[in-house]
């Protein structure tokens, strides 16, 4: 019943698979009826299992990420690497 609970609060999502691990990114809603984004990471471990890693961004955090994100990718598609910095 839980995890039937969990999908049901997402609203949007996309995946792909990548060279080290499964990538989800998804829209959900919280219990308190918010929005928020989920970027989950899986991916195997040395021992056989499966681990998951979650980055967490509540919807008033939304546009700060996309502009901090899409100033960081144009600098590393540019070369400028560290400007920033």
């Amino acid at each position: 019943m839980e995890n039937k609970a969990l999908l049901q609060n997402i609203l949007d999502s996309e995946h792909f698979d990548g060279e080290c691990g499964h990538y989800f990114i998804d829209i959900k809603r919280a219990s308190n009826a918010n929005h928020f984004l989920c970027i989950t990471r899986l991916h195997p471990v040395i021992d056989h299992s499966i681990r998951r890693s979650q980055v967490i961004l509540f919807e008033e955090d939304i546009p700060f990420f996309m502009e901090a994100i899409t100033m960081l990718l144009s600098r590393y598609a540019s070369g400028n690497l560290g400007a920033a910095c």
